[in-house]
This record gives structure tokens, sequence and C-alpha cells, in this order.
């Protein structure tokens, strides 16, 4: 978070707010000291760091989440987990879509580097594709892949997205997907907010039943919770969810 966002929330959330954020800065201070002489009980797939403790998300009251080398949060390890074992068997060849490309999963892609890797935002000026992802300027069957963490939620009509993803797909390939879910998120429905929430611009906060959004377009979904993925604990993973697409092999559009 940038100094200038930082001094504006905590002037409308008022002194007894800020002090609290400056105590978690402090205290992540003292975690960084600890985690030099301390057992290496997590770590880091994003960029090789282990160390005894995660650093507490200081702006959103979350203990032990982010990454000291890299600033990883749950979910980037979690699908960096996933991707690199997925890419490792893709075809010589295939094209990768990646929405809103994080820095810090970059790395997962280039190991590969027989892949064609294309990066796509509608304002990130370091996106190679500039698009709006409810109209992609691509063919249709295009891509072997397509990755999108944390976008959906800022769209006003996600369904339209999750469309261009089929279209776009080639016959067999996968959307891999994640959204901000409810902590009840196997059980609980979408929850829908009518306008971007204040905080973050998020239109809504998704539940299981985000699955019959994918099928809606003709996509097989399956879901794998990060929390059975093996690197859960030492990674610090979350109970959240990666989401994954698959266009059939039969559908062409």
């Amino acid at each position: 978070m940038g100094l200038h966002r930082v001094i504006r929330r905590y002037r409308k959330k008022g002194g007894p707010a800020a002090l609290r954020y400056v105590w978690r800065l402090q205290k992540n201070n003292l975690i960084r000291v600890a985690n030099l002489v301390g057992p290496a009980r997590r770590q880091c797939p994003c960029c090789g760091w282990s160390g005894m403790r995660f650093l507490d998300y200081a702006g959103h009251r979350q203990n032990g989440i982010i990454c000291p080398g890299c600033g990883s949060h749950p979910r980037h390890r979690a699908l960096w987990a996933y991707l690199a074992d997925q890419l490792a068997r893709l075809d010589s060849g295939s094209t990768i879509l990646h929405f809103s490309a994080e820095q810090n999963l970059m790395p997962v892609f280039k190991r590969r580097d027989d892949l064609h890797y294309v990066t796509s935002d509608l304002k990130l000026k370091s996106a190679m594709v500039r698009a709006d992802a409810t109209r992609l300027p691509f063919r249709s069957n295009s891509f072997r892949m397509i990755v999108s963490s944390h976008m959906l939620e800022h769209i006003e009509n996600d369904r339209a997205v999750i469309a261009e993803f089929a279209r776009t797909l080639t016959p067999g390939g996968e959307a891999v997907v994640m959204v901000p879910t409810r902590p009840d998120w196997r059980t609980a429905t979408t929850r829908e907010f009518g306008a971007p929430d204040l905080r973050e611009g998020h239109w809504r906060l998704y539940g299981g039943d985000f699955t019959q959004r994918l099928r809606a377009s003709g996509l097989e979904d399956r879901t794998i919770p990060t929390a059975e993925l093996a690197c859960a604990e030492a990674c610090e993973l979350m109970d959240d969810a990666i989401f994954i697409a698959r266009k059939p092999l039969a559908r062409v559009l």
C-alpha cells in the first residue's frame, strides 16, 4: 500500500486505528529479526524464502501471511504450487494468458521458455496487451491456459469475462481462477453488493456457487481447496479455493 493511500485511510479511521497500524509495522520488524535466528518453519515457493514466520498484513489485521522476501500472499503461494506442476505438463508451444499478472508469479511461467506467455490488463502499463476482459481482442481457441487471480470481483459483468474464457480457450484448455471467497465458501452463496465497495472496489464476495457461473458458459469445473495442497502448512495457506474451468474437447466456439 502506498504512503499517500495509507495516510488517507487512517485520517478517516482516526488515531486509535493509526496507532494499531504503526504497532503492527513495528511488530513486523521484530518478526524479521526473529526470522534470522529462529527455526525455518515456513517457506515461500515464489522466491525461495524460508524462516520462522511470515509477516503480518498490517493494513488488514491478518497475522502471518506476507512473505518477507517477495511480499507474496497465501493466494500467490497456492497458485505457484498448483501452476508449477501444471505448467510442466503443457506441450511445447502452448500459449498462456495471464490477467493482471502478479510480479511474484511471473518466474513460474519463465521456467518454460518454450511456452508463449501473454499478459493482459485494462490499466496496467506493464501488460503486454491492454484489453477489456469482457471483450478480448484474441481469436477463439487461442489459449491452452488462462490464469485469473482476484480479477473477476472488480468487474461488474463477470459472466461476460467467463464467456470470454470459454471462447478463447482451446478445446481441452483450462482457466485457473481464484476469487475472494466467503469464510464458509463451500456452502455459502455469492454475495452481490450492487456497486463496488469503497475499500477494495469489489462488486461481490463469492461462494461455492461460483462454479455455476463457470458451467453457464459451457465449462467443466472442479474445485481445489488450497488447504489440501501439499505445501499448505509450510506456505501458510488459507482456507481458499482454486477453481479450474476446462473447455470440453468437443466444444468449438
